[in-house]
Formats: C-alpha cells, structure tokens, sequence
C-alpha cells in the first residue's frame, strides 16, 4: 500500500465508518446497468467501508464542468525581496483548456518565447507529470524543464499539459479531472532563475481509497475481458464488443447535468466502467482504456464542449462516439449512427478541435450505418449477433460481416411496412416493430411470426400511439402510449420472458432422420493443416485489399473446418481447394512503374527547401514543413505515380501560399566601429570597458542589445578567446580549409551581454575564407538577429548551425543578401560562411561512415522519431540509427536491418518467433491471434514450442492444443 503521502482535497470529504452499510462511489442512479456485478459500490463487506461524498461542481461549458469553487491563491508574503520573489499562482480548467483549443484553420498563433524551455520540453514534462500522477504526488517538481519567461508567459500551455496527460492516459480516474494550477512557484530577481516551481494536483481521495479503487477498475476491466472480449478474434469485432458493452451497461449522468452538478468522478474511465455513470470524456476515456487493452490505437477527440474517440483499425482512422449511440432515456438499444465516422460524416454530426494521428477517410461504416442527406445524418437500421451485421433495404433484412463484405439476403419482404423500427437481437432471433406488432424472425431458418399484437396487449382501437422496446436480462421491456385526442399519451409498459438458453445452429433445411449420417470420423485433414500453417503469418499489408478478404475469409473457413469434427471429407476438400485458389489469386500491392514527371515538383522543392522557420508563424511553418517532407519522400522514390507527384506539388504550392510571415523586431547589422583596431585597446574584461570605440548599441523596437568588443590579448577573456578558436579549429578538421597548424586570424569578437541576449559573435578568417560566428548562451524574448554578411565579401553567403551531437555543420540557408536572420536560442552555434563547406542536410537522413543520421531542425535527432511513411526508428545518444534488438523504458523493441521497428511476429536469426506489439514492445506470456489460436511467448520473448506451461500442451507450431 502507497503511503499516504499528500493532503486531501478540500473539495472531497471522505468519511470512514464502522457499520457494514452499501455506500455507492458516486450515482445513485436507479437507471444504471450492473450486467457485470450489481455492486458498483467499494466491498461493503469490509469491517471499514468507505463512503466518497463528492462537491458537486456547478458551472462550466456543456458537459465539461469547471470547478470556480477553487479560490485564487494570494500571492505570499515576500520576506527577503532581494533573493527571491515568488510568483502569482496560475489555475486552469478543462473547461478554459477545451475552448483554447479553436479549429486550426482560424487559429491566431500567439507569439510564444522562441527560446523557451516549454517548447522543446513538453513530453518530458507530460512524462513527469505522468509519473507523478502514477505515485499519487501533490507537487510535480518541473523548475528544470521550464524557464521564468514559460511561467510569465506560457503558463497556461504548461497547465494544459496536465489535461492533454489526462486525455492521453484514462487509467487516471483520481486526480482532478477538471481543475489544476501552479504551486510554490519562486525564482532570484538578480539571476531570474527558477529556485522552485511546482504543478500542484489535486487528488480526489485519500491513497488508501486510491489503491481499493484502483483495484476495483482492474478487476472490471479484467471482467469485462474474460467475459466480453476475449472470445472476440480481430480488432473490429473487440471494438464492436467495446462499443455495445459501454453503451448497455454505462447511464448518460442526466440527472446531474440537467442540474449542472457533475461530479468529477462522471469525468473518468472510472465512473463509466465501476460506477456505470459518466458524461461523454468518461465514455470516451472507459472506451480508449479498454482498446489499449488489446494493444488498439485509440485517443479522445474533443471540442469545447464535447469527446468522443478516434480507433485505428487495420490502418484506417475512425471517429467514434459512444456517448451519443447511448440513447437516453436509457433503452439499451444498440445504435451505430456514430460508430466509426469518417470525418467528413463526423462533421456534419460534430466538428472538433483536437487532433487526430491520421484522416478518417475510409466510408465503409458511412455506407453501412448512416444515411447522409445534405448536412443531416441519420441512422439505418442494423444489428449485431456475434461476427455479422443484419441490417435493413427496403423490406428486405440482409446479412454481412463486420467490415461489410459479403453481403447476403437472408429473407425477403418480412413486412409490408418499410417503416419499420428498432431492431433488437436475443439468441437467435431479430424482433422489430411492423405496424401494431412486434414481430421475430429465425435468422437460421428465416421464419417469421407475431410475438406480440400490441392493439391486444393494451386494448388500443384508435387515436395516437408511441411504442419503445429493448432487450435486456432475457426480457423485452415495452412501453406503449395511447391518446385518443392525439395529445397528452398515456404510458403503461410490460415486461416478456425470453428464452435465457443459446438454440443450437439449425440448418435451413432440415434433416432426415432415417437417413444414416455420413461417416465423418475417418477425415483426412493433414493437407488443409499444412497449407493453414504455413500461411496463417501473412501480413496484409503486402496485398491487394480486394484479394486480401478474400484470402482473409478462405483462412479462417479453413480454422472453422479444422476445429469441427461433424464435418465429411468433402467439406474438407472444398475448402482446401478454395484456400489453395486464394492464395494463387492473392496479388501483392503494385506501383504503377511508368515514370512521373517529378521536374516541377523537383524544381519548386529546391526554390524553397532552405526556408528559415524564424520567418514564418508556427502553425503556416509546420504545415510548409509537412509538405516540403512529403514532397522530398516523393522525389527520392521510384514507385509512385503521376498522381502521387501532382498531389504533393498542390500541396506544397498551397502550403507555400498560406506561409504568413511573423513581424519581427529589426535588429541592425553588427558592424564595429572603424576607429577600432583589431587588437582592441582595453586593458579590462568586457564588462569594464565604457569607451565608445569599443561598445556599440544595437535598438530594436522594444530592446538595446549592448554589443561589446573584448580585447582578445586580455588573459581575462582567455576563455571566450578559447571557445572561438576551438569552434574554428573544428571548422578546419571539418573542411580541410588549410593546414591544422596554421593560426587562425581572429579579427574581431564582440560580447553581447543584455537582458534579452547573451552571447558572442566573432569575425575569422583562414586564407581567402571568411567567417562569421554566432553562439548564444542564454535568452529571454530575445528577437531574430538581422547579421550584416556584407563584410563576407562574396556574392554567395552560406548560414551553417554546428551540430552539438554529431559535431558536424548543417546548411540551413544560402543567401545573395547582405544580411541574414538568425533565430538563436539557448546553447546554438551558427557559422556564416563566403565558401560552401560539407555538412549534412537538414530535415533529412544522413550517412555518416555507413552510420544513418537524422538531421531536424539542425540537430541530429535522439531517441525515437517516426518518419513520414509511419515507420518508427531509434537513434541512440550520437544520433546514430540502431538495429536489432534495443531496450527503451524496460521494454525490448526489435529494429529490421533498415532500422525501422518491428512489429507483429518475428523471426530472429536463430530461428526463434517472437511476437511484437502495435506499439512495437516485445509480448510475454499468453497470446492470441484473429483465429482464435493460443500461443505462449517465453518470458525472454521467444515463442514455446514442444511444451507445457501450466498444464497446457504447446505443439511444434507454438499452438496451444
């Protein structure tokens, strides 16, 4: 058990009590489903049970409720001014958090600190604030990830860090999911250096309610799997499962948004999944969290005032929302009007604000649940029963899979009445309403009878009428209003047993008894079995997706046969012929190989691949950015269309037509006074020297930047002297500009020392080559520096940043201009040079000494970057990419000899399989695949084979028998 290690929020009241009383977590709401367990309350069978009384938060947008109950924090008293000054609490709700986040077409970029700590931190900081909420800390500690200028300026993007970690993560059901603010921030007034800064949480229970809870959830989830999920045998069919599960069994929390009391608790996975009452982040989040589960990429999608989810699968992006196909009143009607939407549909339903990995672009959920009329949606009638969908066209009911394919009619003309509503399954059979009748159709023999005439069961003759029915326990719940003058409907509502026992499959024709059955024991299955194993592995991705389903389909007909044993040989044969006959037809995905016209788009790529981002505001640049990757992924491939060229030149020629330039505060050329000589005159340092010929003032619009030329014979400013001569020596072993031992002229070095800037900028030279060199050493709202090249004395200028990782140069820009705009921040070197020199190309893989590098931005990038094709790599502390086997964050990874990650099954040079996750990490333990098959992966990650584990037999395939 944790140590209770933090205070209690004064917004929770937590109250133990000795008698053995049933205390609900929250929601006491007699409309809540307990399919599951009808407890949703902590085990009241414990000698102290716990009663959580939550403070109901009143006002915030729509779903999202802020909690202004949280008074601003004054600031403290300031005893010893001249050492430090504590700094005026920031507070953020999710309320302020979801409305900051406007679509991104009419977003007006704020103009955030260029070189801010925040903006190069901001996973390390999600990162910390995770780990703090995972070990249930009150302060996270961040005064090294941010600077003072991040806590004056950017502080609401830091505290929107903490929700984006929420969203990211719906296992954190504790903390507030509403509210979250800054705490004992300080810094030195002289250094203007953070002494403390802390994000303060506030959590919604003591630990040891924590810890109950916490546990509580898993042993949900862990229900929810063994009884719901696991049986299911491909991600669609998890989802699908996912899906009916939450909207049966969780209640929209009506109650209290009518009243605008929600409690913070309807917020979480917690709330939809134990409690079974939620608001829509908390079906989102109970949704995301059991996706994950099963390794599915999933997230939240928000706007101001509503989530909901997007899911990946097999590739393609949705958008889902479980919370508006959970109808209220509750009825337990399985609706799909907002299962997977593309975002063109998911538009007209709800636009939305955050960001998705990918587009949802994919239509064939559109087609199979919604019918789309101008800007209205509305939904088709449709069923689930296990791995098909019966749906409705016409008056005809029709069958498919999951994914749509093979569409079948099962019966034609079951009513008249093409208005017919409400398709509900139990076992075997589909009742809907025809008129005045409910009525239940066979779905394996397709008949059809009366269940119920409702003139009959609620003696109506005439007037207005309104009829609602759902399924639930084995019971058809029915509510029936009946008005002779058409207004003010009288309810009264009945409930029907149904059949609580599964029928067996019955054939469509029946059988003749006196018939002998046909000798199905002595079957030859040896063949099917060969061809099963050997091409159950592979990957859909290397097909056609039109002979991939088909294959897909004549796999698993072919794991239905193997499993079955009332089955005859014939059964056998056929569907080893029609396996075989998929797997020839299966075609491999091809590139039209006719050469595309690349010369425009090569063209309007190299006019602008030097751009610089200072120039432009951040949300034009990352889009130019975006498209001038892509446009460099086209041109250096072969296998591409014309198509593919033409749409990355639109792309571009848009993106480079929406770049807005930023307005930046002009700082004038650098030039030193031409009555000092080289050498300098001053006898002190830097900072002693006030002659005129030796300081020059530099304005810009809002700051003076004092540029101060040093003497570089002082023995005091040896170390600035040093640096720069150890930067050209670099410059010489780099390039081979001359000889090693020849000195390198310094002509000048000026010590800029201000408020907004500090750093250095010298003039060298080495024979006929010129250079300039910029390096920062620390900045506050510092501007972009205009550096006069004229003095280059050259037509071509060249601007190079010195990679600190790789020591290398990387070319940013090329320039005929007489001066060039440098962004600094903190710890870059730039060099300016009159003569092109090697270096690597920005934005770009590098090979260095048969070692791949990637250059971003100027820097060689470390860790794990995932590239424009979606593949991931990870390139250690020297910015070199790695193969094989790597560990990241105790977790084995598995590189290709490309170096990009490995996922799904894999076989190791030694003959071993090892199984990899979606997000590439190595699975342990027990597995299974789409097929239904069990595997277990040894605790080193190999597969078992010719064993027992547990008393489970493991054949030589790996296959649990």
């Amino acid at each position: 058990m944790k140590k209770r290690n933090q205070l209690i929020s004064s917004l929770i009241a937590i109250t133990i009590t000795t008698s053995i009383t049933t205390t609900c977590a929250y929601a006491k709401d007699e409309k809540t489903n307990n399919t599951i367990n009808n407890n949703n309350c902590i085990d009241s069978s414990k000698e102290n049970s716990l009663e959580l009384n939550q403070v109901k938060v009143t006002t915030g947008a729509a779903v999202f409720i802020d909690e202004t109950e949280n008074n601003k924090i004054d600031e403290t008293d300031e005893k010893n001014e001249e050492d430090v000054i504590t700094i005026k609490h920031s507070e953020r709700t999710l309320d302020e958090y979801l409305k900051s986040k406007i679509p991104q077409n009419s977003r007006r970029v704020k103009r955030y600190s260029s070189f801010s700590l925040f903006e190069t931190n901001k996973e390390e900081i999600k990162e910390r604030i995770k780990n703090g909420l995972e070990n249930y800390e009150t302060n996270i500690d961040i005064k090294t990830l941010v600077d003072l200028d991040d806590i004056q300026n950017n502080s609401n993007k830091i505290l929107d860090l903490y929700f984006d970690v929420m969203y990211e993560n719906p296992q954190f059901f504790y903390s507030s999911p509403t509210f979250v603010k800054f705490d004992n921030c300080t810094y030195n007034p002289s250094s203007r250096k953070l002494n403390s800064c802390d994000i303060k949480i506030t959590y919604e229970y003591s630990n040891d309610v924590i810890d109950q809870m916490r546990d509580q959830l898993n042993n949900r989830i862990n229900t929810i799997k063994q009884k719901y999920l696991n049986s299911c045998s491909t991600d669609l069919e998890i989802e699908y499962a996912i899906h009916d599960y939450i909207t049966q069994n969780c209640t929209y929390d009506k109650d209290n948004y009518d009243r605008g009391t929600i409690p913070n608790i309807s917020h979480t996975s917690y709330g939809a999944l134990v409690n079974q009452v939620a608001v829509c982040d908390g079906y989102s989040k109970a949704n995301m969290l059991l996706l994950n589960e099963y390794g599915i990429e999933a997230g939240i999608v928000t706007n101001d005032s509503h989530a909901w989810n997007y899911v990946n699968i097999d590739g393609n992006y949705y958008q889902t929302d479980l919370t508006w196909d959970d109808p209220t009143p509750e009825t337990n009607k399985i609706m799909y009007k907002n299962f997977n939407c593309s975002d063109s549909v998911m538009h007209k339903i709800h636009p939305w604000t955050s960001i998705i990995p990918g587009n949802c672009t994919d239509t064939i959920f559109d087609n199979l649940f919604r019918t789309v009329n101008g800007s209205s949606v509305s939904e088709k009638s449709s069923v689930r029963i296990k791995d098909k969908l019966y749906y409705l066209s016409g008056t005809d009911l029709w069958k498919c899979d999951l994914n749509g394919d093979h569409k079948t009619l099962v019966k034609q003309n079951i009513t008249e009445n093409t208005n017919m509503l409400n398709l509900n399954a139990h076992n075997k059979d589909i009742y809907y309403l025809s008129g005045l009748e409910i009525k239940k159709i066979n779905i394996n023999n397709g008949q059809i009878e009366t269940f119920k005439n409702l003139r009959d069961e609620f003696n109506f003759t005439s007037g207005s009428y309104s009829v609602q029915f759902y399924i639930k326990d084995n019971k058809l719940n029915l509510t029936f209003g009946q008005s002779q003058s058409g207004y003010n409907l009288r309810y009264s509502t009945k409930k029907y047993e149904l059949s609580s026992i599964e029928e067996d499959d019955i054939d469509l024709e029946t059988n003749n008894s006196d018939e002998k059955p046909e000798d199905t024991i002595k079957l030859n299955k040896s063949n099917l079995q060969t061809l099963y194993n050997n091409n159950k592995y592979k990957l859909k991705g290397n097909y056609t997706d039109e002979t991939w389903y088909v294959f897909i389909n004549s796999l698993n007909q072919a794991k239905n046969i193997l499993n079955r044993d009332n089955i005859t040989q014939d059964e056998v044969d056929n569907t080893l012929a029609n396996l075989q006959t998929s797997i020839n037809n299966l075609k491999e995905k091809t590139h039209n190989l006719i050469k595309a016209n690349k010369s425009n788009l090569q063209a309007l790529y190299s006019n602008n691949k030097y751009k610089l981002k200072g120039t432009y505001t951040d949300e034009t640049w990352r889009l130019f950015l975006n498209s001038l990757n892509q446009a460099k992924y086209i041109l250096n491939r072969d296998d591409i269309t014309q198509s593919d060229v033409d749409n990355a030149l639109a792309n571009l020629q848009t993106a480079l037509s929406n770049l807005k330039e930023k307005t930046p505060e002009i700082i004038n050329p650098i030039k030193p006074n031409t009555n000092t000589s080289s050498g300098g005159s001053s006898s002190g340092g830097s900072s002693s020297s006030d002659s005129s010929e030796n300081k020059l003032d530099i304005k810009t619009q809002n700051n003076i930047y004092n540029t101060t030329k040093i003497n570089i014979n002082d023995s005091s400013n040896l170390n600035i002297v040093n640096a720069v001569k150890n930067v050209a020596k670099t410059l010489i072993e780099i390039n081979n500009i001359s000889n090693t031992n020849k000195e390198v002229s310094l002509d000048e070095i000026y010590q800029v020392n201000s408020e907004g800037l500090k750093g250095t900028i010298a003039n060298l030279k080495s024979d006929n080559n010129k250079f300039i060199y910029i390096t920062c050493e620390d900045t506050i709202n510092a501007a972009p520096l205009n550096i006069d090249t004229s003095k280059l004395n050259s037509k071509d200028k060249y601007l190079y940043k010195l990679d600190t990782i790789t020591n290398k140069l990387v070319l940013i820009n090329n320039t005929q201009e007489n001066s060039i705009e440098v962004q600094l921040k903190n710890q870059d070197k730039y060099i300016l040079s009159n003569t092109e020199m090697q270096s690597l190309t920005n934005n770009n893989w590098n090979n260095i000494n048969n070692n791949w590098l990637y250059i971003e931005n100027g820097h060689a990038v470390t860790g794990w970057i995932k590239t424009s094709d979606n593949k991931w790599y990870h390139m250690n502390n020297k910015g070199i990419m790695q193969k094989g086997w790597i560990q990241d964050n105790n977790k084995w990874y598995h590189l290709s000899n490309n170096g990009n990650m490995d996922t799904g099954w894999f076989n190791d040079a030694n003959g071993k399989w090892y199984y990899l996750n979606s997000d590439g990490s190595m699975k342990t333990g027990w597995l299974k695949d789409y097929n239904g098959n069990w595997y277990y992966l040894n605790p080193n990650g190999s597969l078992a084979v010719n064993t027992r584990i547990n008393g489970y037999y493991i054949d030589q395939n790996g296959l649990w028998n």
